[in-house]
């Protein structure tokens, strides 16, 4: 069936032009919803200025700065700071009606009338939301006269994006006919693929490309008044090539961090070699039981790989009581604290979490090989491990020598839960990564724009280091990663 809108003639071209219009309002405005300058909430000197409006209709004691409730939490009554997360909630609610009528209005007629169910109800409840936000703001600054309202940038945008849905919700979608009163919901293929990836989409934006907009930290200073900064230029920047004791910190962690990389990116064969065995294997239960056994440890988190290494290895752990019951050796010795072998230690217990999952992809891999060359290798009398050799391993090349040079990229990055759990004060020197370290710098010493600094320059050189990768990677195997 043809899908196409059905308006009056003098609105046909208008309308063609005004649906992506809404759409790209209705994106907007749920981008704006992630966006702290953007919270309608900050009617007043006396709120958060670091939470978006999102967070306010999810959170209110995060709305008002801590100061303000030592000094004026005498006399704000519940019922106003319940109003103000209320209105909050109200506009979230709106823009969630109005992104449901977006993807809606991607189908036929029928689906873009229901829209207007959706639309419509959404903007209202966006512009009503302001409309409480403004009445409880008003009673907060009739009570005290030093509160004193402003209109920050959040509340006018909220107002334009409020009138602007609900006059294009009016306007296109009343004069949308059903070309048949049978018509059954349809929308076009590439829509569906599309909204099938939109979740994936949103969630890829919300963790790596909206906290970028936290990098504008590294500019500020801390001003001692919570909540507040002044600019300081690259004043953090210049002070971690100033700082000599900085810099050694620094790059004593660089050195951590390069080994443990080095070492993990060695450790990446063992996954292939993990796979190529497993398709040797001729007998499906003990294939299966295996692949359940290396997979499980990938679905474990790491404080709980940690309280399994605590209850082995620590000082009356299983491994001391072994040595006791059967060698009647005593031993009280803490192994998690050992600084010489740590970072075999740290690659070991990550090889044991990860091989399962990281095999997946050459086991997939390796059920594309045309199964009759191991056929007339058996034929041939070729054992195991020569066919591992001369079948598995040059066909899982070219796969292998992607991931590893996708692991190049992230040489600077670790998994940090697992280096906060196992770091304590024997190996810290030895164990501190560079992602560690930024938490220890911005979350425990709170010197935000200096780890903010370090991030930033972590995430260059990885970018850098991507793009030359996938030059050698053009002219080695004269193909491109991407």
């Amino acid at each position: 069936m043809v899908m196409q809108e059905t308006f009056r003639p003098d609105k046909q071209k208008h309308a063609a032009k005004c649906l992506p219009i809404y759409r790209l309002l209705v994106l907007v405005a749920g981008i704006l919803l992630l966006i702290p300058e953007a919270n309608p909430a900050r009617l007043f000197f006396l709120t958060n200025a670091d939470i978006p409006l999102l967070t306010t209709a999810t959170s209110l004691s995060s709305l008002l700065l801590p100061s303000a409730l030592e000094k004026y939490g005498g006399w704000l009554k519940e019922e106003l700071l319940f109003f103000l997360q209320f209105s909050a909630i109200v506009q979230v609610s709106g823009i969630f009606l109005s992104s449901i009528a977006a993807c809606l209005s991607l189908g036929n007629n029928r689906m873009k009338k229901c829209a207007v169910r959706f639309a419509v109800p959404g903007a209202v409840a966006l512009l009503l939301g302001l409309c409480v936000l403004l009445i409880t703001v008003s009673q907060i600054t009739d009570m005290r006269k030093d509160v004193a309202p402003i209109f920050p940038f959040g509340m006018i945008s909220w107002s334009v994006f409020g009138i602007g849905l609900l006059a294009l919700s009016v306007y296109l979608f009343s004069d949308i006919k059903k070309e048949k009163s049978e018509e059954k919901m349809q929308i076009a293929v590439q829509y569906k693929l599309f909204l099938m990836l939109l979740p994936v989409l949103i969630l890829t934006f919300i963790f790596s490309y909206l906290p970028v907009y936290g990098w504008r930290l590294a500019f500020f200073n801390n001003s001692g008044k919570p909540y507040q900064r002044t600019f300081v230029n690259i004043q953090w920047f210049s002070y971690m090539f100033e700082n000599t004791s900085v810099l050694f910190d620094l790059l004593r962690v660089l050195r951590n961090t390069l080994i443990m990389s080095g070492l993990t990116l060695i450790g990446s064969i063992v996954p292939l070699m993990f796979a190529a065995f497993m398709y040797e294997i001729r007998s499906k239960k003990m294939s299966y039981t295996l692949q359940t056994a290396a997979i499980i440890p990938g679905f474990l988190s790491w404080p709980v790989i940690f309280s399994v290494a605590v209850a082995i290895f620590s000082p009356d752990g299983f491994f001391n009581h072994f040595l006791i019951n059967i060698f009647n050796y005593f031993s009280d010795t803490n192994y998690l604290k050992f600084s010489d072998s740590i970072w075999m230690q740290m690659t070991l217990w990550y090889l044991w979490k990860n091989i399962g999952i990281n095999s997946i992809i050459y086991l997939v891999a390796m059920s594309t090989i045309d199964k009759n060359l191991f056929e007339a290798a058996k034929l041939e009398g070729a054992t195991p491990w020569q066919r591992i050799r001369h079948i598995s391993l040059p066909s899982l090349k070219s796969l292998f020598s992607i991931m590893l040079l996708m692991g190049f990229s992230e040489v600077l990055s670790s998994d940090l839960p697992q280096y906060l759990l196992f770091a304590n004060e024997e190996n810290a020197s030895l164990l501190t990564t560079l992602d560690l370290y930024i938490y220890n710098i911005g979350v425990q010493q709170d010197i935000v724009p200096y780890s903010t600094v370090i991030s930033i320059c972590k995430s260059i050189f990885g970018l850098l280091v991507f793009f030359m990768i996938n030059r050698i990677s053009l002219s080695v195997r004269k193909e491109k990663i991407i």
